[in-house]
């Protein structure tokens, strides 16, 4: 956005045009974070870390799962390239 001038790009659509020119994107990321840091003080503390456990957990699952279909995926086309 720097490099444009704070311009947003030309394949926006309008809606996100306003949205970010209205600095309404700042605003709704600071309020969530503020929504997400106010409920996890909010609970109990072993709760509030089990849930941090289980989103950090189901990232590196996800992200193992994408890491084996592609090796899967690599190597099938490889084996069919030299046959």
């Amino acid at each position: 956005m720097l490099e444009t001038r704070n311009e947003p790009p030309s394949n926006w659509m309008e809606w996100e045009k306003k949205h970010y020119a209205n600095n309404g994107y700042n605003e709704d990321v600071c309020e969530a974070l503020g929504f997400l840091q106010n409920y996890l003080t909010n609970m109990r503390p072993s709760l509030a870390l089990g849930l941090i456990t289980l989103v950090a957990l189901s990232l590196v699952i996800s992200a193992g799962v994408v890491l084996v279909h592609s090796i899967q995926i690599a190597q099938m086309m490889i084996s069919s390239g030299f046959h």
